[in-house]
């Protein structure tokens, strides 16, 4: 279960990153966090 919201994060922040053109670098630093 916990795998399956992970993964949806993961989606997320690729759109995110997609909308901002935000670098790869900069969710590799954001996942860090968690």
């Amino acid at each position: 279960m916990f795998k399956k919201q992970f993964v949806k994060m993961k989606e997320e922040i690729n759109m995110a990153c997609v909308q901002i053109k935000g670098t790869r670098q900069e969710v590799v630093e954001m996942l860090q966090l968690f």
